[in-house]
């Protein structure tokens, strides 16, 4: 025979077994969240650009500055960001894992990472990009910084040092050691990517007459 409900047994139950019901809630919407993001419609590659950041940066500049060139100069694509890896936040090993993944499109990167990218055929070499090239030398950008080994033993212009773009070196929480700006190959998005990279150039090499809303380069 079934023990009939009573309120006295209701509240008895509850008392002890609460837990159960609050850990079941927990489960429901954390299972809901991953369940979302698993299933919420993402950019195709050809629509979307990330840029992978090792050291200390101002995050959200980055974000700011992206979303706001896309805004104004690429309405065509649905997503630009920047994701910043720090030695307190995945290090290395968490970036390396996800170019090593397939994932980023263009990169800033340390030294000695840039050139290890370099020689691994990773990135590509900015000298074989005409329209590259005549920004660099239109907005007075040296070309004798950013040079590497590439995987045939020879050396190229894989990258532009941040040194040169002051706008994003003000951006850099960690200037330590000096970071070069590169393009990873085959991207999904490789017009689009050497498009921004070009942008980036004009926007950023120089403090002076800016076109950059001041509310994107203040200090926070």
């Amino acid at each position: 025979m079934k023990t009939p409900l009573t309120a006295e047994r209701l509240r008895q139950h509850l008392r002890y077994g609460w837990w159960k019901y609050v850990l079941s809630l927990a489960l429901i919407l954390s299972l809901s969240s991953i369940l979302f993001t698993m299933t919420a419609p993402r950019p195709a590659e050809d629509q979307k650009i990330e840029m992978l950041v090792y050291g200390a940066t101002r995050e959200d500049a980055l974000n700011a500055y992206l979303e706001w060139v896309r805004q104004e100069r690429f309405p065509e694509q649905e997503l630009f960001s920047a994701s910043v890896y720090t030695d307190a936040a995945s290090g290395i090993a968490g970036m390396a894992t996800r170019i090593f993944a397939g994932d980023g499109d263009i990169f800033l990167l340390p030294e000695d990472t840039f050139k290890g990218y370099a020689d691994q055929g990773i990135l590509v070499p900015l000298d074989s990009v005409p329209e590259v090239m005549d920004a660099l030398q239109a907005y007075g950008i040296p070309t004798d910084r950013g040079n590497a080994l590439g995987p045939d033993g020879q050396p190229y212009l894989f990258g532009i040092s941040v040194t040169c773009l002051p706008v994003m070196e003000s951006w850099l929480v960690d200037r330590s050691v000096d970071r070069y700006l590169c393009i990873r190959v085959r991207n999904g998005n490789d017009e689009t990517a050497k498009r921004l990279l070009i942008q980036m150039l004009k926007d950023l090499h120089s403090l002076d007459g800016m076109v950059i809303p001041e509310s994107i380069t203040a200090s926070p």
